[in-house]
């Protein structure tokens, strides 16, 4: 697992906010692992969410609407599992470099 630690992502919907960063980038979504140590997910299967952006290399941001897809439990944090309709421009870099 390689986190892409100059990404910084929020993830929030209308009730709970969750920092996590990218594990894998891909055209149609990608992982996300929480920093939160929740015993359940926070976020339903299939609920739309907000993914806020920050490369902290660049200091760009940018806020995507994804759907969460699958929510798996490795050791002690949650991966997220999220899909867009396009890969926001500011990870495309990162569909290059992988």
């Amino acid at each position: 697992m390689s986190k892409k630690s100059h990404l910084r992502v929020i993830c929030h919907d209308h009730h709970h906010v969750v920092a996590a960063n990218f594990i894998k980038i891909s055209e149609s979504g990608g992982e996300l692992i929480a920093d939160t140590h929740s015993g359940d997910p926070v976020f339903a299967i299939k609920s739309k969410i907000y993914l806020d952006i920050i490369n902290e290399s660049t200091g760009k941001s940018t806020v995507v609407h994804a759907r969460l897809a699958q929510a798996i439990r490795e050791k002690d944090h949650w991966v997220y599992l999220v899909r867009w309709n396009e890969c926001p421009t500011l990870l495309r870099s990162e569909l290059k470099s992988a």
